[in-house]
This record gives C-alpha cells, sequence and structure tokens, in this order.
C-alpha cells in the first residue's frame, strides 16, 4: 500500500501503523479450537442517538461521540478477550421521511440513516465488501431478482471493522435472536446473554451499546486494567490481544501508574490504525483535504476551538478567568496562539501553516485580522511568527455575536445546523472526517483542555435527569453515565497521536511518544481512550 492510499486511510499517520497485526491474529486463529466465536461482545449501534449527551448536534460532535464509543468498546473486547461483533440496524428500524428534509422542525434524519444514493451510484469494485448485498425479487410472474447494494446503517457506514477485532464471527444465535430482540435486551437491563449459536455452540455474548459500555467500564472494568492488579501473565496477554510485540508485551507488564498504563494502551490502539475509514469515506475525506490547500507532507499547526466566545485581548485578565471558571470556554483564540508559540523560535522565513477547527470562525477571523499583516497574505504574532491561517468550511450555522449573548450549548441551539437534508449531513460528516484527520497528524495540536469527564460515582444522584453544577465543566445532565463531555474530541484527536517508543535514540523519553500537544488550561491527564 502507498503512502498516498494510506496517508487517507485513518487517523493515524501511515508511519506509525502496525500493518502486521492482522497477520499475526491470522496465524493465533489458525491455532484456534474452534471456540473463538464462543465469547462475544456484540456492539449495538448508538449511531445517532442522544442518549443525554449534549453534543452540540454537529457533525464533529457527533463523529468523536461515536468514534469513542468504538474505541472503548475494542479496549473492553480485548480486555476481556471477546470478539468484537457489530450489530448493524436494519433500515426498517428508522423512521426517515422519504423526502430529503426530516419535516416537523425537529433533530431530523442522522447521517446514518440517509440512503445516499449518489454514494452508491459511485461506488467501484473497492467498496463493493463493505456494502451490504440485497436481492431484490420482481412482483411478476417471472420472479425475477436484481441485485442492489446500499450502505451499511451502523458504526461500518464510517469505519472499516477490522478482522483482528471481529475474528471473522458473525453475529451470534441468528435463529433466536434478531435485531429488535438484541436491541431490546438494554431496555430491560440485560447485558449478557448465553445462547446456542448456528454452528451448535453455545455463545456467551455481551451485548452492549456505547452508554452501557462505559457504565460497565467505570463499574467493573476500570481498576481491574491496571497491570498492577494483573498478575503477569493478564497484562501480557492483554497487550498482546492489543497488537503488541513480545517485548512490548514484557514492558507494558512492568508499567504501574495508572497515566502511565492508559498511554500505553492508547499507544497499542492507535498503532493497529483502528478507525481505517469506509473506502467511499477515504475518498471524500481525501477530496475534501486536498482542496483545503494543507501541505499534509509539511510542517503544520492544528487548533480545535470550542464553544468560542469572542473576548478583547486587552480584557481585564481578572474578567477572563471568572467567565473560564462559569463556562470553561471562554478563551480568547489569542491564548491558542501563544500556547502553541511558547518554546518555539522566532525567525522562521516560510508563515506557519495554521489549521483551525471552530464552531465560530468569523469571530475567530476578526481576531486574526487584529494581528498585524506579514508578507503573502501571512500574519504576525509575537513580533517574529509569520503564520498562515486556513479555517476549516465545516462550522455549523453562524449564530448571532453580542457581548451579552450566552455561550452556546445545545440547550441554546448553538452547534446545529438549521438544514438537515441528507445531502448536508452528508457534506457536514464528510467534513468532520477531514478535519479530525487533519487535527490528529498535525505537527503540534492545540486545544483547551483535555480533561475528561467527572466520573459518574462523583456525583451521587438518584434522578437519572439531574442537572450538576461542576466547576469546570458547566451545568452536566446526568443519565446514568452519560455526561457532557466537551473535551471528547481532543481527547480522541490525543488517542491517534500516540505511539510506542520503539525508538533507540529516545530511550529516555518513556515507553510511549506523544506528539507534540498543548492545552491552554491545566496540564493534560491521560485516561482511557474512548472516555
Amino acid at each position: 500500500r502507498g503512502y498516498e492510499s494510506a496517508q487517507f486511510e485513518t487517523f493515524v499517520r501511515p508511519s506509525e501503523i502496525d500493518f502486521g497485526i492482522q497477520r499475526r491474529r491470522r496465524r493465533e486463529e489458525m491455532e484456534d479450537d474452534g471456540g473463538r466465536c464462543d465469547d462475544i461482545l456484540l456492539f449495538l449501534p448508538t449511531t445517532g442517538r442522544r442518549d443525554g449527551r449534549r453534543d452540540g448536534g454537529d457533525a464533529l460532535s457527533l463523529l468523536a461521540e461515536e468514534l469513542n464509543d468504538y474505541l472503548l468498546a475494542a479496549l473492553v473486547a480485548t480486555y476481556t478477550d471477546r470478539a468484537m461483533v457489530l450489530l448493524e440496524p436494519p433500515p426498517a428500524t428508522f423512521t426517515t421521511s422519504s423526502s430529503s428534509k426530516a419535516e416537523g422542525g425537529g433533530i431530523g434524519p442522522s447521517w446514518f440513516d440517509c440512503p445516499l444514493d449518489d454514494v452508491i451510484a459511485k461506488h467501484s469494485k473497492k467498496d463493493t465488501p463493505h456494502l451490504i448485498k440485497e436481492e431484490v425479487v420482481s412482483d411478476d410472474d417471472n420472479n425475477n431478482s436484481t441485485i442492489t447494494y446500499r450502505l451499511p446503517t451502523g458504526i461500518s457506514r464510517l469505519v472499516r471493522h477490522p478482522q483482528w477485532l471481529s475474528r471473522n464471527c458473525p453475529v451470534p444465535c441468528q435463529s433466536t435472536y434478531n435485531f429488535n430482540k438484541w436491541n431490546a435486551l438494554g431496555d430491560k437491563g440485560v447485558r449478557r446473554v448465553t445462547c446456542q449459536n448456528d454452528d451448535n455452540r453455545k455463545a456467551d455474548v455481551f451485548a452492549m451499546n456505547g452508554a452501557d459500555l462505559r457504565e460497565h467500564f467505570e463499574n467493573e472494568l476500570r481498576d481491574q486494567m491496571m497491570s498492577s492488579r494483573m498478575t503477569e501473565e493478564e497484562a501480557r496477554a492483554f497487550a498482546l490481544r492489543l497488537g503488541a510485540r513480545a517485548h512490548e508485551a514484557e514492558t507494558f507488564g512492568s508499567v504501574d501508574s495508572e497515566d502511565d498504563v492508559w498511554e500505553y494502551v492508547s499507544a497499542l490502539l492507535a498503532r493497529t490504525g483502528i478507525g481505517r475509514l469506509a473506502p467511499w469515506m477515504e475518498r471524500e475525506a481525501k477530496a475534501r483535504i486536498k482542496s483545503t490547500g494543507l501541505p499534509m507532507n509539511w510542517p503544520y499547526v492544528g487548533i480545535r476551538v470550542r464553544d468560542y466566545d469572542d473576548m478583547d485581548e486587552d480584557e481585564d485578565e481578572l474578567n477572563i478567568k471568572l467567565q473560564q471558571k462559569k463556562s470553561g470556554t471562554a478563551i480568547p483564540f489569542i491564548k491558542y496562539l501563544r500556547t502553541w508559540a511558547r518554546g518555539n523560535r522566532c525567525g522562521n522565513v516560510e508563515a506557519h501553516p495554521v489549521y483551525v477547527v471552530t464552531d465560530n470562525p468569523e469571530a475567530i477571523m476578526e481576531e486574526i485580522d487584529r494581528l498585524p499583516k506579514g508578507p503573502g497574505g501571512s500574519y504576525v504574532m509575537g513580533g517574529c511568527h509569520k503564520l498562515r491561517f486556513t479555517l476549516s468550511d465545516n462550522a455549523p450555522e453562524p449564530k448571532p455575536r453580542t457581548k451579552k449573548r450566552p455561550l452556546p450549548s445545545s440547550d441554546n441551539g448553538g452547534g446545529a445546523r438549521k438544514s438537515n437534508s441528507c445531502a448536508d449531513l452528508h457534506r457536514s460528516m464528510v467534513g468532520a472526517v477531514a478535519d479530525l484527520m487533519i487535527l490528529a497528524k498535525s505537527d503540534t495540536f492545540v486545544a483547551a483542555s483535555f480533561d475528561p469527564p467527572p466520573s459518574p460515582a462523583a456525583f451521587p444522584i438518584s434522578s437519572s435527569s439531574a442537572k450538576v453544577d461542576h466547576p469546570i465543566y458547566g451545568d452536566y445532565v446526568m443519565g446514568g453515565s452519560n455526561i457532557d463531555n466537551r473535551n471528547a474530541m481532543a481527547r480522541l484527536v490525543r488517542v491517534f497521536r500516540t505511539s510506542v517508543n520503539d525508538r533507540p535514540g529516545r530511550r529516555d523519553d518513556g515507553p510511549v511518544l506523544v506528539r507534540d500537544t498543548r492545552a491552554t488550561e491545566g496540564r493534560i491527564r491521560p485516561g482511557p481512550p474512548g472516555l
């Protein structure tokens, strides 16, 4: 596979991917006694649903939600030594309007609901193995049949699920459980089922969606995953299932701090190339990135600004801190630039390319325009740093801007596009994938904060809809383990920037390397991938 092709397949740099993991796992399957599908994590779809999380309704937040759920499922499956099998929703499960626009002014269809006939019309042989094949029988007397293809309706619409995770296992117990029956288990509080597979072997199945997984992880698995709590053999086996080589598995067994455990797990998971895009998404994301003119093979800076509120640079520092404490988001854009400039030498001849992903590009551009102008359309920051800005064109619908307006959130309509036709949803999702890839592969990535959401255990609340006022995260709607996590995208980007330190010249830098990643607020605390 050429570099140009692999560059746009995953969110990890091609040079950091171990393409041999599938071959190693295939050898293990050949030695299997036939029981590789006896223990299964059946990943139920949460695609398009908002189970209590306030993601603002924009495509980038939805993408982060889906991929974080997927990463956590992969982590749980490998730790518990289960095949991870995806349960795809049938199209009939959804209630998408037959027209291209949702009716009634509600949230409208999800991108996962949309038929996207234009994408199917352009599909190639490379796409075919990843499409859903259907046979349509005519109503005439001849009973002629036609083969048609449609896009998957779950996470497989977005990414290719690798064999090293699925172990080539089908959906279990198909003669006794259909989609609706599996999906209904969660409503009854049932997550574990023993049933008979079609090959007459019994299957032990954990059936969970993203919310179930987070709750199960926090309550049952998080402490167990500390290498200090595992035996040496358990830690080694876990690392090997994540694709570690023998000496790396030994290294993982000796890691004892919680931060180091999560860093190593993230690096192993990222190195597998997990989240490899479905071929149609790869093609369209590549075209979108190419259209920005950003040189992916040249050093550039990526900045993620969420819930931006315009503030004057000379605003009183105390007032800034008070607003930050109240909202957690009121950070002037100049602070992101100063965070990047810290430690960087002046005097660059060429302007640094800077890619900015924000929900308010108009306000960001106004702040950029306050900077002194440099040659060739560049700007000068700090008297010496020449910068050339590219702003993502995938921002949600612009919001009215006044100094007194509340900060954007899903409660006041911030983030959701007014148009929710399938064409617009698809454009937004492709743009979100392109933005994530650009940020993940940048040489320096800057975000406001990487703090994880507070643990549900920190809030002893009985009501599933109770609100909590958190000093950093603001108001939360607590629904089981579903807590608003405004840093989910930044943390997801950071996972894709971790790598196992197998470079002889950098042995003193620890077992994991993280490409230059900076926060404007606080220190960066590692955590489990997917949270």
